[in-house]
């Protein structure tokens, strides 16, 4: 069996392969790109890794509120989630003005479009039924 060698055939065999790439580390790129906005404290960065506009909350709740603090952690990457184009992040988030702080924990998908809804986490409250951007 005699193979032929050709730069066409592996030039486009390597675009698809790092397209593919590209695709499957997508979400944990957006994640880590939130994550590095949220740390240091850049709301309006943060919230445009959200794939639709109205979930974006994190600036609008930091101008609100005298004390406002978000912290995001990715979660281990599971099978099921890979295969998805998935990755979950808990986002916790606290605030408040002149009485106590309030804190909440949501859970949040980020999909290779961006980050969906924060729903309030199993373990956690929430802002109310649909999420962190009914409050």
């Amino acid at each position: 069996m005699h193979l032929k060698f050709s730069l066409r055939t592996l030039f486009l065999m390597t675009t698809v392969v790092a397209a593919g790439c590209y695709e499957l580390v997508r979400p944990t790129l957006i994640a880590q790109q939130f994550i590095s906005a949220t740390d240091s404290k850049d709301y309006e960065r943060a919230d445009t890794c959200f794939r639709d506009t109205g979930d974006r909350c994190l600036f609008d709740l930091n101008e609100k509120h005298w004390r406002f603090l978000a912290r995001a952690e990715l979660q281990p990457w599971s099978f099921r989630q890979f295969m998805r184009g998935e990755r979950l992040l808990t986002l916790s988030v606290a605030y408040g003005d002149a009485g106590p702080m309030r804190s909440r924990s949501f859970t949040v998908i980020v999909s290779r479009a961006g980050l969906l809804m924060p729903q309030p986490a199993a373990f956690g409250g929430g802002f109310g039924v649909g999420g962190i951007a009914n409050h």
